[in-house]
């Protein structure tokens, strides 16, 4: 089971290395197009080798949708979200230390939804959660300790 976050990450960094070397090159907005337009097209060819029956799935689901006026909210909503973190991250990438900028990242989003998650879906949190939450909080510190003098001016 964790095998499949770690993959994951391990994607993620590759492609955030990739995005910093082609954003010498081009604009954040033209990598990102390209990127979604590539994402699109290799999805469409993975999802119907391994699932033959996605479009029809797909087309079963857009009826859903249209159907129901709530899903068009999450899904304009989630399409936001996904788009501000595109770009965010692209920015990221581009103008800091990668490594910095992926971990306290990495880190602010585990804390962030195991929050939410406890404040707006009652998700009860062991002693192990707790502590992981406090020691992202204090990862997040040292990563950024130079800054936190600074801003504090010690």
């Amino acid at each position: 089971m964790i095998i499949i976050p770690i993959l994951a990450g391990i994607f993620w960094i590759v492609q955030a290395f990739i995005d910093k070397e082609l954003m010498k090159d081009i604009s954040i907005e033209t990598l990102i197009f390209i990127k979604v337009g590539f994402v699109l097209i290799i999805l469409a060819i993975l999802s119907y080798i391994f699932n033959p029956q996605v479009f029809s799935i797909i087309s079963q689901d857009f009826q859903k949708i249209i159907n129901k006026n709530e899903l068009i909210k999450y899904l304009i909503f989630a399409a936001l979200a996904s788009t501000a973190s595109l770009y965010i991250h692209s920015l990221g990438y581009k103008k800091f230390k990668i490594s910095k900028f992926v971990s306290v990242e990495t880190i602010s989003s585990i804390i962030i939804s195991v929050l939410v998650g406890y404040f707006f879906f009652k998700e009860r949190l062991d002693k192990y959660e707790c502590f992981g939450v406090f020691m992202g909080i204090i990862s997040i510190m040292i990563f950024y300790y130079k800054d936190l003098l600074r801003i504090f001016n010690i």
